[in-house]
């Protein structure tokens, strides 16, 4: 169990280094105006990588003698995939940052603090953060809804609700191969705000869901629109960011907007315990269109993020 925990925590520090590294380098690596096209190639990337791993997992594991033995087999192929990752990071020829002077050695916490700072002075992304935070805080619990009230409530098996949560990852898929397409014609504000708008709508279908059909429609359109909405964002906070502040920024936006997922995971987990799954969709709904209100009435339509980000760069 020692050895499980430690094995995790490893994984899961390499994980942010890693994603913080690629979203950081990725706007020396491909032209401005091509930006969001390569944030939504990732996003496919990610979303298909999510769907087909696990099904690969769980095929090794089926086709196994046994489940320990399929596990084995499952992390042997995850270790390999890992090595050609790396590998294939070789073959990159263009530098991942600008050539600078190196400037004197800094403290981790140092880093994080110039760019939260960084973040707080930029009105429109300092919104951002906020937005995101509390979208994530109100959204990591309902996966764990979804199951609680599809078996506890609507009687649904277990080999069914994988079926359904196959297809939402799939839905995930399809959302990040049309957001570079969405992008180019709904303006960043149109699409936070709508999509804040959608998930309300889809919390709220999904406490009152009186059948799998329903519940099930709720989840795809929540995980749908988060490809879609996440490169809108990132493209515009990539764009907006100086290049010495790439790592530093994306660092402190998702440690304060990533952070939130165990403690809203938590609460929500104490929240099903106690009231029940349909409570919390109920409670994530409310506090969606809270998060919508808010929004429209702090983001002002002559901030465009095109200003903002003449305006960051001047600062910068």
């Amino acid at each position: 169990m020692a050895l499980g925990g430690a094995v995790a925590f490893l994984e899961g520090v390499g994980h942010v280094f890693s994603a913080v590294s690629h979203l950081s380098a990725l706007s020396k690596l491909v032209p401005q105006e091509q930006l969001a096209s390569a944030n939504a190639l990732n996003e496919v990337a990610d979303s298909a990588a999510g769907v087909g791993g696990s099904a690969l997992s769980g095929a090794l594991i089926g086709l196994a003698r046994n489940s320990t033995l399929g596990a084995v087999y499952s992390y042997a192929v995850d270790a390999v995939t890992y090595l050609l990752s790396g590998a294939s990071l070789l073959f990159v020829r263009k530098s991942f940052q600008e050539e600078r002077v190196a400037d004197e050695q800094r403290s981790v916490m140092a880093d994080l603090k110039e760019g939260m700072s960084f973040l707080w002075r930029q009105r429109l992304l300092r919104l951002l953060m906020v937005m995101v935070t509390l979208i994530n805080f109100l959204q990591a619990p309902l996966n764990l809804a979804t199951i609680v009230l599809a078996t506890e409530d609507l009687g649904i098996n277990a080999g069914l609700i994988g079926l359904i949560l196959a297809a939402v990852g799939l839905g995930t898929v399809a959302g990040a191969f049309a957001a570079s397409w969405l992008r180019e014609r709904i303006g960043l504000r149109t699409m936070a705000l709508a999509s804040l708008t959608l998930w309300a709508v889809a919390a709220a279908a999904m406490a009152a869901a009186p059948s799998i059909v329903l519940l099930a429609a709720g989840a795809l359109i929540t995980n749908l629109l988060w490809p879609i909405f996440a490169v809108s964002l990132v493209t515009y906070r990539l764009s907006a960011t100086p290049d010495h502040l790439q790592g530093r920024v994306n660092s402190a936006f998702r440690t304060l907007s990533f952070g939130v997922e165990p403690l809203g995971l938590a609460l929500g987990g104490a929240l099903i315990a106690s009231q029940g799954p349909r409570f919390l969709f109920w409670v994530a709904a409310v506090g969606l269109f809270a998060v919508f209100l808010g929004s429209l009435a702090t983001w002002r339509g002559t901030l465009t993020p095109e200003t903002a980000a003449s305006t960051s760069s001047a600062e910068a």
